[in-house]
């Protein structure tokens, strides 16, 4: 038996099924463009009364669809996810610039569909608007480095709990780092670094098992390192450089197998390094310079596989340079000078194929250079340092091989400067490195 649809019930039906489908808006909402033509507005009027210059947003107009401006993204039904604002506010040269103050980032807030705001480089001063951030609960995505916001953290901003990525990084903000940052647990990347946060490291860091980069660099952390680090299992890269964290190195930092940057230098931690960092095949960079360890250095720092860059300078390292060490085919820099290291230099130092940087030497150390040993090294240097090595008689001749340094003597030391080093800045890097009472004899 034939079924018949009336012709009224299948209009009816076409259009209930029409009116569930979504249809994209041939314009962003205009209470969204409105906000950022209120932003733009605020901020001409607050640049042309300072010193700094302002990329101009001429996309930005009252006519044309917000989607479509620079430094806007939009999702298909036309509501704004993405603001990259960055870098829009300039000094000038030469000039000291009245402040350009947070509270310009008020229109902003009433985009509530955002997913990633990026306001960093921009010069802005005074305390975060928290008031403001509570509004933005969609936020995955939030960069705020290279400011001048200062005061704590407002505690509004815990309560993104959907933020994968925060980095405010290179402002000037201050207090210690508290328990709410356990709200953060979808977070993946955290940066802190150049700030003035103090205390020590909070346990609830360590339960944000998604964090893939961890960085509170250069600021003013005291304490030891938890063994609840071995908690972070995706962590990738942690950095805790430049602060005044102490104590041993837990075996549990070897858990971290995912790790390819561990940077630990210019902090105080002390006795030798954990035999669990054998576990580190992924790492590539390891700097622990800077610091107090002492002991020999182990073993097994020659077994990993994807090693490109080592720094153990300016510690109380004993014993001699572990052969295991030749295994590290990847070697790019290599630093230990300034240790209390002993014995010959291997020349299995010199069959490295990579090698630019190479720092070995320096006060305190007892170790001897080979001066009947006849090589031509496989690498070409751009730096290299063998001061306090006892190397006399004539200039090594395998030196004259390399032909991409630059060589500056002063009497009776021998420094070999690079043109560039690492992610350090090299005449710092010298200057923290190198002692200026470090000598060798040589002729030639």
């Amino acid at each position: 038996m034939a079924i018949t649809i009336s012709t009224p019930l299948l209009m009816s039906t076409i259009l209930f099924i029409l009116t569930c489908i979504p249809i994209p808006s041939f314009s962003c909402p205009s209470h969204q463009k409105q906000a950022l033509l209120h932003f733009k507005s605020t901020l001409t009027t607050t640049i042309s009364s300072s010193s700094y210059h302002m990329v101009q947003l001429k996309s930005w107009n009252p006519t044309s669809d917000c989607c479509s401006w620079e430094r806007v993204n939009c999702t298909e039904t036309k509501t704004i996810t993405e603001l990259h604002l960055d870098g829009l506010v300039v000094p000038l040269p030469d000039i000291d610039p009245a402040p350009v103050f947070s509270d310009i980032l008020a229109p902003l807030f009433h985009i509530r569909s955002l997913k990633l705001l990026d306001i960093s480089n921009n010069s802005l001063h005074d305390k975060i608007p928290g008031d403001g951030f509570v509004n933005l609960t969609e936020l995955v995505h939030l960069d705020m480095k290279d400011n001048w916001f200062n005061g704590s953290i407002p505690r509004q901003l815990f309560g993104l709990t959907n933020l994968h990525y925060l980095d405010m990084s290179n402002n000037m903000l201050e207090g210690e780092l508290g328990p709410e940052f356990g709200s953060f647990q979808n977070l993946t990347t955290l940066r802190l670094s150049y700030n003035y946060f103090k205390g020590g490291i909070p346990s609830h860091l360590f339960k944000l098992k998604s964090l893939r980069v961890l960085d509170l660099s250069d600021n003013t952390l005291k304490g030891g390192l938890s063994v609840e680090v071995g908690k972070l299992l995706n962590l990738e890269s942690l950095i805790l450089s430049a602060n005044f964290l102490s104590g041993k190195l837990p075996q549990e930092i070897g858990k971290l197998t995912r790790l390819r940057e561990l940077l630990l230098q210019n902090n105080q931690f002390s006795s030798g390094v954990p035999s669990s960092t054998a576990n580190f095949k992924n790492l590539e960079t390891l700097d622990l310079s800077q610091n107090s360890f002492s002991m020999q250095i182990p073993a097994s720092i020659g077994t990993l596989p994807n090693i490109t860059a080592v720094d153990l300078s300016n510690n109380k390292f004993t014993g001699p340079i572990p052969s295991s060490m030749q295994n590290m085919s990847k070697l790019v820099i290599l630093g230990l000078h300034n240790n209390k290291l002993v014995g010959k230099i291997p020349t299995w130092l010199f069959s490295f194929t990579s090698l630019d940087t190479l720092f070995i030497g320096g006060k305190g150390n007892g170790l001897t250079w080979n001066n009947k040993a006849k090589f031509i090294p496989n690498y070409s240097l751009k730096f290299l340092s063998l001061i306090s090595c006892n190397i006399s008689g004539q200039f090594p001749e395998w030196i004259s091989s390399q032909k991409r340094l630059i060589c500056w003597r002063k009497p009776l030391i021998f420094i070999f400067i690079m043109v560039g080093f690492w992610r350090f800045d090299t005449k710092q890097w010298i200057t923290n490195r190198i002692g200026r009472h470090d000598y060798n004899s040589v002729n030639g």
